[in-house]
C-alpha cells in the first residue's frame, strides 16, 4: 500500500512542484490528501502575554489511515519561520513574535500555513492559517466611562477568541475603573465623553482615546491604557484661560477642541504623524467671530474633504477642512443658487440644532458635492433636513441641486438635546445609513428615513439609557454599546434590525451612572 503512495508522488510531484511553495496554497491536492478539520478561512488569535493553543484537527480518509497517521511530520509557518513542529500549536505569543522579529503589533493578520509532511513520501499537505498577533487590550473592545462621586471612571470589556476545533468561542473579560489601575490615579472631574482617534504616534494597532471631563482632556492608548498625554499640557505657549473641552476631533494630521465657551483650538501634526502642538490662542474665522456648539455626531468617511460644525452665536454651519490645501482651515458655508432646503449659512435665532451627518448613501454628480442630514427644532417643532454641500477648495458652498434629495420635512416626534442621537452614514447590514436613533427614557427608539419616516421602538433596556454608540471596528456596524443609568454596560446584536438581542455575556455593572461607550478600533472612518 506504501508503494502506491510513492508512485502518486512521483506523478504528481513535478504539477505540484510550485503550489507548495506559497503558504496556504493547496488548491491542487491528491485524492488521498488529509480533509483539514479547520473553519475556513483559519483564523489563529494569539494574544499578548498568552500561550496560544490550536488543534492540528485532520483525517485520512483511506483504507490506511492509521499506518499514515504515524509517519507524519508537522509544520506551523508564518513568512518562512517555522513557529512549531508539533500536531497541535502549543507557543506563547511574545516567543513566536520574537521568532518573527516582530517589535510591535501588525496592523492585521499574516498569512501562514499548518502543513503535514508524510515523511516516507516527502508528500506534503497544506491549509492556509491567518496569523492575528493581538496586544491585551487591542481592537474591539469597549470603554465605558461613568460617574464616580466628585470624580470620573473608565472600566473595560475584553473581548477574547479562543479556537475550539472547527468553531470559535467568545469570551468577555470586564474590569471596573481600568484607568486608575493602569495609571495609579483617578480621573478628576465629572465625566463628558470618550472620544477616538488614530494616533499611529500612540498605538499604529488601535489608536487612542480622549477622555473628556469637567476638568482634565487625557489622551489614553488603546494598546497600553496608560495616559500619554494631558492635553492642557500641549500648547505652544501654555493652557488657554477657562481650559474645559467639551467636545473634539482628531484625523491623523489634525486636532480640533472645542471649548466649554465655544473657542475652537487646532493642532496640526507633522507627515509623520509626529509633532505638533495646539496653539494657545483660539482658531479665527472670520471678522464675525463664533461660538462653537459640536462637532458634527455621526459616522462620517475620511475620504470626505469636509467635517461640519455648528456655530451658535452666529446660526451657521463651518466647515473643517480636512483634505485639501489649507489642511485644518475652517471656512463658513456660502450659499450659491436659490430653492435650499435649510439655510445653513443663516438658520435665525429661533432655530436650535440637535445634529448634523453626512448621509454616505447617495452618490451625487459632480463628485464634489455631498449629501447631509440636519436635526433642529423651530417654533416648537423638530424638522429633518437634507442639504447639499459642495467642496471646490478653498471654497465651500451650499449647492441647490434640484433633485429629491433635498426636502425639509417634520420629525413625527419633538426631540431636545436630552435625546441621545445616534446616526450613521455607513451601509450597515440593516441598512442603519437612513435610520436616526434616539433615547427616551428606558427606550431605544428610531426613525426610519427611508420608509417616509416611520417611528418606533427598536428595544427597551432596564433603566433610562444614558449612553450609546456604534461599534467601530467596521464600517458596516453589527451592534451598539448601551451604556444605563444604573450602570449597567451591554453589547447589543444589530445585524438584523428586525431581530435586536443583547449578547448577555456582554452585561455587566461598573458601579455608577454611565455617561460615555466606546469602542477601541484604527478604522478608516470616524464616529460619535
Amino acid at each position: 500500500m506504501r508503494t502506491k503512495y510513492i508512485y502518486i508522488t512521483l506523478f504528481v510531484a513535478l504539477f505540484m512542484a510550485g503550489c507548495f511553495e506559497d503558504e496556504g496554497n493547496y488548491t491542487y491536492l491528491p485524492e488521498s490528501s488529509p480533509t483539514f478539520l479547520f473553519k475556513y478561512p483559519n483564523n489563529m488569535y494569539c494574544y499578548e502575554g498568552e500561550t496560544t493553543i490550536m488543534k492540528g484537527e485532520f483525517r485520512f480518509d483511506t483504507p490506511d489511515s492509521l499506518e499514515r497517521m504515524a509517519d507524519l511530520s508537522f509544520e506551523w509557518k508564518v513568512n518562512g519561520v517555522v513557529l512549531c513542529t508539533e500536531k497541535d500549536f502549543n507557543v506563547p505569543t511574545d516567543e513566536a513574535m520574537e521568532m518573527l522579529g516582530l517589535t510591535e503589533f501588525p496592523s492585521s493578520h499574516l498569512l501562514g500555513s499548518y502543513s503535514i509532511t508524510e515523511n516516507s513520501t516527502g508528500l506534503k499537505y497544506m491549509t492556509t492559517v491567518l496569523y492575528n498577533f493581538i496586544p491585551r487590550y487591542g481592537k474591539g473592545n469597549w470603554m465605558i466611562l461613568s460617574k464616580d462621586g466628585g470624580n470620573s471612571k473608565l472600566s473595560y470589556q475584553r473581548m477574547t477568541k479562543k479556537n475550539n476545533g472547527n468553531k470559535v468561542d467568545t469570551t468577555f473579560e470586564n474590569t471596573i475603573g481600568i484607568y486608575r489601575m493602569m495609571n495609579g490615579e483617578p480621573i478628576p472631574g465629572s465625566p463628558r465623553r470618550l472620544l477616538d482617534h488614530h494616533a499611529p504616534a500612540l498605538s499604529a494597532y488601535s489608536g487612542a482615546t480622549l477622555i473628556l471631563t469637567d476638568k482634565v482632556a487625557y489622551e489614553v492608548s488603546n494598546e497600553s491604557l496608560k495616559k500619554a498625554s494631558d492635553l492642557k499640557d500641549e500648547f505652544l505657549d501654555g493652557t488657554p484661560v477657562n481650559f474645559s473641552i467639551v467636545d473634539a476631533y482628531y484625523t491623523k494630521q489634525l486636532t480640533f477642541l472645542v471649548a466649554e465657551d465655544g473657542r475652537l483650538f487646532r493642532r496640526l501634526f507633522s507627515d509623520n504623524y509626529l509633532g505638533g502642538k495646539f496653539l494657545t490662542e483660539p482658531y479665527e474665522v472670520d471678522a464675525k467671530g463664533y461660538e462653537i456648539d459640536f462637532i458634527a455626531n455621526g459616522q462620517t468617511a475620511t475620504w470626505t474633504s469636509h467635517r461640519l460644525v455648528y456655530d451658535r452665536k452666529n446660526h451657521r454651519v463651518l466647515s473643517i477642512n480636512q483634505w485639501y490645501t489649507p489642511l485644518g482651515a475652517v471656512f463658513p458655508i456660502t450659499p450659491a443658487g436659490t430653492g435650499h432646503s435649510v439655510p445653513v449659512w443663516d438658520l435665525g435665532e429661533d432655530v436650535e440644532v440637535l445634529a448634523i451627518s453626512e448621509k454616505g448613501e447617495e452618490y451625487l454628480s459632480p463628485y464634489t458635492a455631498n449629501l447631509f442630514r440636519m436635526l433642529y427644532n423651530k417654533a416648537g417643532k423638530t424638522y429633518i433636513a437634507d442639504f447639499v454641500l459642495d467642496s471646490n477648495p478653498p471654497a465651500y458652498y451650499a449647492s441647490a441641486l434640484n433633485n429629491s434629495y433635498m426636502k425639509e420635512v417634520e420629525c413625527p416626534v419633538q426631540l431636545t438635546k436630552a435625546n441621545k442621537i445616534l446616526i450613521t452614514s455607513a451601509n450597515s447590514p440593516g441598512n442603519y445609513g437612513k435610520f436616526i436613533f434616539y433615547t427616551k427614557d428606558n427606550e431605544l427608539r428610531y426613525i426610519d428615513c427611508g420608509s417616509n419616516y416611520q417611528e418606533g421602538i427598536f428595544m427597551t433596556f432596564d433603566d433610562k439609557v444614558t449612553a450609546i454608540h456604534y461599534d467601530l471596528s467596521s464600517s458596516r456596524h453589527k451592534e451598539v454599546g448601551v451604556g444605563l443609568a444604573n450602570g449597567d454596560f451591554m453589547r447589543v446584536d444589530i445585524r438584523d434590525k428586525n431581530k435586536p438581542f443583547i449578547i448577555k455575556k456582554s452585561v455587566f455593572n461598573v458601579g455608577g451612572e454611565i455617561v460615555d461607550v466606546s469602542q477601541t478600533s484604527t478604522r478608516e472612518y470616524n464616529a460619535e
